[in-house]
């Protein structure tokens, strides 16, 4: 597999808006406040 977003340990990802994001966990850092997410997280 090759993961041409891995940057060390950490991963980078681009949003829909151009935004570009490098977390280590996507779920720590959106819950932890570092990522924030274009819209807000819906809850349910």
């Amino acid at each position: 597999m090759n993961d041409n977003n891995l940057v060390g340990n950490s991963k980078s990802a681009i949003d829909f808006l151009g935004n570009e994001w490098k977390y280590e966990c996507m779920g720590c850092s959106i819950s932890s406040g570092e990522i924030k997410i274009p819209g807000g997280i819906i809850y349910v």
